[in-house]
């Protein structure tokens, strides 16, 4: 299955824009906008976005296809929307809807769309934080329509979207049944960044550190100061530990947390706890062990 993120704003070139989730979803399409007609795209330029939404959808079915759209509902609730394309790309020159609504949305651009099967509907504070913050990642909000990987290899679960994805497989769940990982690696992927950098936390407390704060904050380079015995540790945290991103912090006496760390780091120079470190310290720590079970409450591992 691939899975996809759509943005639906409007307004003038230039901006401002206005969420208008609500009321393309709600009318039964999704759409993107664009200076020009659907037979013109090819021969102008269009954002790389647009360009994209029109390669993956031209063709008539793509049942192998999942989009999700963030947006307030009719209720001003920020909503997630799960829908599946329905019907022929194609120009929509004509949507009945209360223009009151919408009345900041002064548009001229060709709308190009298609008819959607809508699977859920689910408030987001209902979906699980590793889902619910996913428009926090710069890379899915600084356009109009991303892809949301789903990578196979363990080298490539870098700045991948598995937590995303196996959230989204709990809600089209009905939420009544929990999904299954293959490993600790993986079930700690399901956790948020936020969610993540508290799990540390609450690890250092549990071994004895005071920590004033579970996030840095403004505090460049440092996620957590952990304090013990007129001893201090800077610690850095990251789901997934890139190469680039241990050579930015490797001279800066930090110590790295993550789930998984880049195969290309080889002999750190700084302390690097990795997913299996990190297991062995919860296993030692029955109270954030207990947290962390109430926390992922949606996520089981399967036994070998």
């Amino acid at each position: 299955m691939k899975y996809y993120l759509l943005q639906i704003k409007e307004g003038p070139h230039g901006g401002p824009f206005y969420d208008t989730v609500n009321k393309w979803i709600s009318n039964g399409y999704a759409a993107v906008f664009t200076q020009d007609s659907l037979n013109q795209i090819g021969t102008n330029p269009v954002s790389a976005d647009v360009e994209s939404f029109i390669e993956i959808f031209k063709t008539s079915k793509n049942d192998d296809s999942i989009i999700l759209s963030i947006g307030e509902d009719e209720t001003s609730t920020d909503s997630l929307y799960v829908y599946q394309k329905a019907g022929p790309l194609e120009e929509i020159t004509s949507l009945s809807v209360d223009t009151n609504n919408y009345k900041n949305c002064n548009y001229i651009d060709n709308v190009i769309g298609f008819k959607i099967k809508l699977l859920k509907k689910i408030k987001i504070v209902d979906c699980p934080l590793v889902l619910a913050t996913i428009k926090s990642n710069t890379r899915l909000t600084m356009g109009t329509f991303k892809s949301i990987e789903d990578p196979k290899d363990p080298e490539s679960h870098m700045n991948s979207y598995f937590g995303n994805i196996k959230a989204l497989e709990f809600i089209l769940k009905n939420k009544k049944e929990k999904v299954s990982v293959d490993s600790f690696a993986e079930y700690l992927e399901c956790l948020s960044p936020i969610e993540f950098e508290t799990l540390i936390a609450k690890l250092k407390e549990e071994e004895g550190y005071f920590v004033p704060a579970y996030k840095g904050g403004m505090l460049k380079d440092y996620d957590l100061i952990c304090k013990k015995n007129g001893r201090q540790e800077n610690i850095q945290i990251k789901l997934n530990l890139s190469k680039d991103t241990y050579n930015k912090y490797k001279k800066k006496g930090l110590i790295i947390y993550c789930v998984s760390k880049s195969e290309k780091i080889v002999d750190p120079t700084v302390t690097i706890y990795d997913w299996q470190d990190i297991e062995k310290l919860i296993n030692k720590s029955p109270n954030t062990k207990k947290w962390l079970s109430q926390t992922l409450d949606w996520v089981y591992i399967k036994k070998n």
